[in-house]
């Protein structure tokens, strides 16, 4: 009896947190089209294509790149010795 209560507290332990993932996922999966058209002015463009994700990866890893340029291209601050 101790085991059966034991198998049915840890199925319905199961069941909220299965829930609560399927919550989570559904809400993270409603913000990003919304970023995806306030990154494009709400245009319809390439970028709400099927291959958005694909484009948006190539332009953050672009922007990376260039952040990295500029912060190499910077010349460092020597502190005087006295």
């Amino acid at each position: 009896m101790k085991g059966v209560f034991g198998l049915i507290s840890l199925l319905l332990s199961l069941a909220v947190v299965g829930f609560l993932v399927k919550k989570q996922f559904a809400s993270t999966q409603q913000i990003v089209p919304s970023l995806e058209a306030s990154t494009t002015g709400g245009s319809q463009t390439a970028a709400s294509s099927p291959g958005a994700p694909g484009e948006q990866s190539k332009q953050l890893q672009q922007q990376f790149k260039q952040a990295v340029q500029d912060a190499l291209q910077q010349p460092r601050t020597v502190p005087e010795e006295k």
